[in-house]
């Protein structure tokens, strides 16, 4: 087997097209990374190790809203009208979404203005679905998000995206999560898996589509403890988090083994490696946020030296970004039990994505941090749009605007 150099885990992402970037970190992670290979030695070599992502959605209350959409996509309350929540707009993949609506006349006069109209319509037409009626639906945060999981892992004929094949091993957590009247702050809901693997009757592409469908945006945002918690389960930790109200205890019975105080996450079967897998095998954790968090907790610091198996790692738990930048740097460095190199990736919701600039492949970590302003290298920066991009950047997988 031609050995394969690692490469950057994420591709750059467009508007409208989340599903189709965070589908080709699967091909970007493998197939560029090869050197001296014809194309079907790349997917020769790609079977011989895993793929494996863990996403991390965030699902607080500032993602809902067909205000949202309005902002995001910089539209007035004459361009999308109301915030409307339906379970049968179109495409119908099973679960409602709350948008505003472009009437099919107001659309016409958009397309057919000045050239600020022409560009609010080229977005509609990008990140809006169209109805029966010619009127478009603009989705909020949260139905933008469910909408491009749902495309990640079913494909879309109409949109043109491949479903992620069987053999890409994937997991799902949430930050926080709701149970009850409290909130915990975050969750694995689903354990990585290769997509095609059979869980008694469905495949787990069946059962993370229905964890997909189920999601509703109710939480605050907490976004390092969340953080932390996939790092534990990655991992094969367990959080000092014993509280009933905390995520491993709201975790599902499947991320784990073992029972009482020896209980912990079960580390992903991908993550077993051998030398030459490693050479063609990639990790990485995608965050899907608005970027703005709002609950800090005083465990995080612990749990982030828990899950990096670092009694020594030191973040400053009462700012909003300080441990997840340190966190993500101490994965990408491979300081971790596992040894591993495990990325991470920020898709940003919210028109204050569009001001930052795009994060460049071509460029070094210390170029792209100087690019976006307001920052430093081993530092954060000057306002939480740009923090989260600055995460992404130290992770090694990139930041995209989803808006």
């Amino acid at each position: 087997m031609n050995k394969m150099r690692k490469n950057d885990l994420f591709k750059s992402y467009r508007p409208k097209l989340l599903a189709t970037s965070i589908a080709a970190v699967c091909t970007s992670m493998i197939a560029t990374s090869v050197t001296q290979a014809s194309d079907i030695d790349i997917y020769q070599q790609a079977k011989a190790g895993d793929i494996t992502l863990m996403m991390m959605l965030d699902i607080s209350t500032s993602m809902n809203g067909g205000g949202t959409a309005r902002t995001d996509l910089g539209l007035t309350s004459t361009d999308c009208s109301g915030s409307n929540t339906s379970s049968s707009s179109l495409p119908n993949y099973g679960y409602s979404r709350t948008y505003c609506t472009v009437s099919s006349s107001q659309f016409n006069t958009l397309s057919t203005g000045n050239a600020t109209n022409r560009a609010k319509a080229a977005k509609i037409t990008q990140a809006c679905n169209i109805q029966g009626n010619g009127s478009y639906f603009c989705g909020d945060r949260t139905a933008r998000m469910k909408d491009a999981m749902y495309e990640l892992l079913n494909g879309s004929v109409t949109k043109g995206i491949a479903q992620l094949d069987d053999t890409k091993v994937v997991g799902l957590s949430t930050f926080g999560v709701r149970t009850n009247d409290n909130y915990a702050e975050g969750a694995i809901l689903l354990p990585a898996r290769a997509l095609g693997e059979m869980i008694g009757t469905q495949t787990h592409r069946q059962l993370l589509t229905q964890r997909v469908k189920g999601l509703n945006a109710i939480t605050y945002t907490p976004t390092a403890y969340g953080y932390a918690e996939v790092i534990n389960y990655i991992m094969g930790t367990r959080p000092d988090n014993n509280s009933l109200n905390r995520g491993f205890n709201n975790s599902d019975i499947s991320t784990k083994t073992g029972t009482g105080t020896s209980q912990r996450y079960n580390m992903p079967g991908s993550l077993v490696q051998t030398n030459d897998t490693q050479e063609c095998s990639g990790q990485g954790i995608y965050v899907l946020t608005d970027g703005v968090p709002n609950s800090k907790h005083a465990l995080t610091q612990n749990n982030m030296r828990i899950g990096l198996g670092d009694t020594s790692f030191s973040c400053n738990t009462s700012n909003n970004w300080d441990c997840q930048h340190k966190g993500a740097r101490a994965l990408i460095n491979k300081n971790n039990p596992l040894g591993l190199e495990v990325r991470t990736a920020v898709v940003g919701f919210g028109d204050l994505f569009e001001t930052v600039t795009s994060f460049d492949r071509n460029k070094t970590q210390a170029e792209n941090i100087a690019a976006i302003g307001g920052c430093t290298l081993n530092g954060g920066c000057d306002t939480d749009a740009k923090n989260a991009a600055h995460w992404g950047i130290v992770g090694g997988g990139g930041w995209y605007s989803g808006s």
